[in-house]
C-alpha cells in the first residue's frame, strides 16, 4: 500500500478531464476514477483557482442535485409575493441567533 507521501496530487489537466466528464454526465462520481485519498491530498494542496467553482460543483455533485428539483424552483424561491408577512421577521431573528459573534455581518445584512 502506498503511503500518503507517495500519492501524487491531481494536475490541472487531470482536473479538467474529470470536470469535462462530469459536465457531460450528471451521474458521474469522480471517486470512481480517482482514489479518495488522492482527491483529499489534491484538495489540501490547493484547487486551481481558475477551476475552483467547477471542481467544487463536481465534488458536491451539484448537477445531480439540480436535476432532482423543479427547474423553476430558484425563481419561485425569489418570488417575494409567496412569502408570508412574518417570514422575514423569523429569518432576521434566526440570523441574529446564528451570528452572535459577528455584529459586522449583521450590520451588512441590515439586521
Amino acid at each position: 500500500m502506498l503511503g500518503s507521501k507517495d500519492i501524487s496530487v491531481l494536475s490541472m489537466k487531470e482536473w479538467m478531464r474529470l470536470v469535462n466528464i462530469y459536465e457531460g454526465n450528471e451521474q458521474f462520481d469522480p471517486l470512481t476514477v480517482v482514489s479518495r485519498e488522492r482527491v483529499r491530498k489534491s484538495l489540501l494542496n490547493g484547487i486551481p483557482a481558475q477551476m475552483r467553482g467547477q471542481i467544487w460543483a463536481m465534488l458536491c455533485r451539484c448537477n445531480r442535485e439540480k436535476a432532482s428539483h423543479d427547474p423553476g424552483l430558484y425563481h419561485k424561491l425569489l418570488d417575494k409575493s409567496m412569502c408570508k408577512n412574518n417570514d422575514e421577521m423569523r429569518i432576521r431573528k434566526d440570523i441574529s441567533r446564528t451570528f452572535t459573534n459577528y455584529p459586522e455581518s449583521l450590520q451588512a445584512l441590515e439586521c
